[in-house]
């Protein structure tokens, strides 16, 4: 929130913490940089698992806005490069958060990802990602995007993620990568604090 001085504040709303959820909207842009450099946005919020179904609170707890380090050649590589980066995110804060509330958990002899209490949720606006996320079909030709495209389908498959499909006037990270107006859904949460899937 931004006060008169020009400053901004963040404020946290309370939230049923037997009732977490950890949404991450993620987005990239391909070849749009200078030097035809792709950029990656992530935007994370601590919300209620009622996200799904109605409105709610929630509270931004990290975004960030980047450089794809590595050469990509499509649009859908550029998504799957901001999918792995956002994933690995969102774990390691609902592993945090977890310690946080209930103690740091037995990671001996299992994966640790599938034991997770707190849902996780990954937000793209990217279609195509989205539809080989959820289906089986037709795969990626570039070795890499395969790669985060089958880790991140195996998380799925597993549980230990749910992926959600918005369009573009409803993503959150999509100002981190492009020079747009924040949409009008984004500025009510961050006056508010108010999303819903």
């Amino acid at each position: 929130v931004l006060n008169q001085d020009g400053g901004a504040r963040l404020m946290l709303r309370m939230l049923n913490l037997e009732r977490l959820a950890c949404l991450t909207y993620f987005d990239a842009s391909f070849a749009q940089e200078e030097g035809l450099k792709s950029q990656c946005g992530m935007f994370s919020v601590m919300t209620d698992q009622e996200v799904v179904d109605r409105q709610v609170v929630g509270n931004l707890v990290e975004y960030e806005s980047s450089t794809i380090r590595r050469v990509v050649r499509s649009t859908m590589a550029a998504e799957s490069a901001a999918l792995s980066k956002s994933l690995d995110r969102q774990l390691y804060l609902r592993l945090m958060v977890e310690t946080l509330l209930y103690g740091q958990p037995e990671l001996h002899d299992k994966d640790w990802r599938t034991e997770l209490r707190i849902p996780g949720i990954l937000v793209t606006d990217a279609k195509s990602l989205y539809d080989n996320l959820q289906k089986d079909g037709s795969l990626p030709a570039e070795r890499q995007t395969l790669l985060d495209v089958l880790v991140a389908k195996d998380l799925v498959e597993q549980k230990c993620i749910s992926i959600r499909w918005l369009p573009n006037a409803h993503q959150f990270a999509d100002f981190l990568t492009k020079p747009e107006v924040v949409t009008p859904n984004l500025q009510i949460f961050l006056r508010q604090g108010i999303l819903s899937l």
